[in-house]
């Protein structure tokens, strides 16, 4: 068979800088060359370009634009209303309203929910109310 590159079949001899070629016809770097990995540097794309994070920009924030609600916001409204079968759980959905509410107005908009916090503050103290009010009717009649 014969060679495509020399088609008399000399031994080839490399002379000074000539690139090497593998099998498939590539160039390569000579060994200890300072050849770059095929994969390129971490961080960076086989073009050399800077590598964008996949679901949101590198530290897991999400896209610009992209808003999310605020992971508070939906357990205080429903521990609030949960104090009403067991009473501590309207103050435990008070102070997670209110922790859901600094969150998402430090999020600068990145986070909604601010309605369910401030309605889960509302229903908490409305609860919380009730509660006492009904424990002092109690301890009272009897």
């Amino acid at each position: 068979m014969s060679n495509p590159i020399d088609p008399q079949n000399n031994p080839q001899q490399n002379y000074g800088n000539q690139p090497n070629y593998d099998a498939n016809g590539q160039s390569q770097a000579p060994y200890g060359q300072g050849s770059q990995a095929p994969y390129g540097q971490p961080g960076q794309d086989v073009y050399g370009q800077q590598a964008q994070g996949g679901f949101g920009q590198p530290g897991g924030a999400p896209y610009q634009g992209m808003t999310m609600e605020n992971k508070k916001a939906l357990p205080a409204l429903i521990c609030s209303f949960l104090g009403l079968l067991c009473g501590i759980l309207s103050i435990v959905g008070i102070v997670l309203g209110v922790i859901a509410q600094k969150e998402i107005r430090e999020s600068n908009g990145m986070q909604t929910g601010a309605e369910k916090a401030k309605l889960a503050i509302i229903v908490g103290a409305v609860v919380t109310i009730l509660n006492l009010g009904i424990g002092i009717w109690v301890a009272t009649q009897g």
